[in-house]
């Protein structure tokens, strides 16, 4: 029998000698993410997409029969704050390892988590705040129109107001990522 790869499964790709979290499944791929390069570097560049301090690889659903279960569901999803209310217009995907939120502009950002905030302008994704949590939880919020000081702030706390800057962007919206899986 096929094993049928869950989110949060740890895994072994037979094939790639990759071992990592299974961290996002749709109908055609799953994305494993991975701490170090795969033993096995042929096509190493084609397969892998880089998430902060990781590596995300995909699998497709043909490859699916050369992967073993290590470990089922053992990495639990972390609850978070919804850091802004508002319609998702793009959801999370292996090329936009992210949720954006749409909004009005200059509504208030909140911390998903508690975390010390660092602030910096990137040509694509404008003003970002990223929230470091003392648990290794790290969450980026993009697009901005104004951030507030670097601090340490508490779940909730306001963080910023949602934009419309940086040149990947149609429109205000938040732009999150988390470097663990999530749900509000």
């Amino acid at each position: 029998m096929i094993y049928e790869p869950q989110v949060n499964d740890f895994v072994r790709w037979s094939k790639g000698k990759v071992e990592g979290w299974i961290y996002f499944k749709d109908k055609e791929y799953i994305t494993i993410e991975i701490n170090v390069k795969p033993k096995n570097e042929e096509n190493y560049e084609a397969c892998c997409l880089h998430r902060n301090d990781r590596l995300l690889v995909l699998c497709y659903t043909q490859q699916w029969k050369e992967l073993d279960i290590l470990h089922q569901g053992n990495r639990h999803m972390i609850m978070l704050l919804l850091p802004l209310a508002g319609p998702v217009t793009q959801e999370w995907s292996a090329k936009h390892p992210a949720i954006d939120i749409a909004c009005l502009e200059g509504a208030p950002i909140r911390a998903a988590h508690s975390g010390k905030a660092k602030i910096h302008y990137e040509w694509k994704m404008g003003n970002v705040v990223e929230l470091y949590g003392d648990d290794g939880l790290i969450t980026k919020y993009a697009h901005l129109s104004q951030t507030n000081k670097e601090k340490f702030y508490q779940a909730g706390d306001v963080i910023g107001y949602c934009g419309n800057t940086g040149q990947w962007t149609s429109g205000p919206h938040l732009h999150f990522e988390s470097n663990k899986p999530y749900q509000f």
